[in-house]
């Protein structure tokens, strides 16, 4: 079976939200500052949004494909057998200093019934050929310490800033969402 690579549309969304979603093992809400185990379909947009961004509902996966499409960025998509099964969100822009014309790979994201296929690397050698074509002096990504090694054997090696990974252990922080929000008016005046 071979694995096709194009930009995404917005009717790909809710494929794209499963992608994102397969990673999740344990959907989770906080009530009075307690974590309890909760279904999806009972949580929040921001509560899904907390499991790991616009990409974990439909709702907000639409706006940002959406902003990234009238952007003229890239969100590509893998296709495996007329699944979506991937994504990767390629970004075109000048950076100052030794990086210049950039193609910045931002996410990528391979549902996690299809890795180890070779998904995520025709992904990336996609984002690498339309960075050429955009004539990008540099193909960049601020991996994750546990994909450095990937990206080195889809060809992205050189290092030009040394990141220092910390990791902050969110558990720790008691953050309640609000259920209830209230609006005011503009005043007429500021008299």
């Amino acid at each position: 079976m071979v694995t096709r690579i194009r930009i995404a549309s917005l009717d790909d969304v809710k494929d794209i939200v499963e992608v994102y979603c397969s990673s999740i093992s344990r959907w989770i809400r906080y009530i009075n500052g307690r974590e309890v185990e909760a279904r999806y379909d009972d949580l929040t947009i921001a509560e899904r949004w907390s499991h790991g961004g616009p990409w974990m509902s439909t709702e907000t996966c639409a706006i940002h494909i959406n902003n990234l499409l009238v952007n003229n960025q890239y969100p590509l998509v893998a296709e495996f057998d007329g699944k979506i099964v991937g994504e990767l969100e390629l970004y075109i822009g000048e950076e100052k200093g030794i990086i210049g014309k950039c193609g910045h790979i931002d996410v990528l994201e391979v549902h996690k019934n299809y890795r180890r296929r070779g998904i995520g690397k025709a992904l990336v050698n996609k984002a690498i050929e339309i960075a050429k074509e955009h004539g990008c002096d540099t193909v960049a990504v601020w991996p994750a310490k546990e994909a450095v090694e990937f990206y080195r054997k889809c060809g992205i090696s050189r290092i030009a800033y040394n990141i220092v990974h910390v990791e902050i252990g969110l558990n720790k922080i008691n953050i309640e969402i609000q259920e209830q929000y209230s609006t005011t008016s503009f005043p007429n005046n500021y008299d």
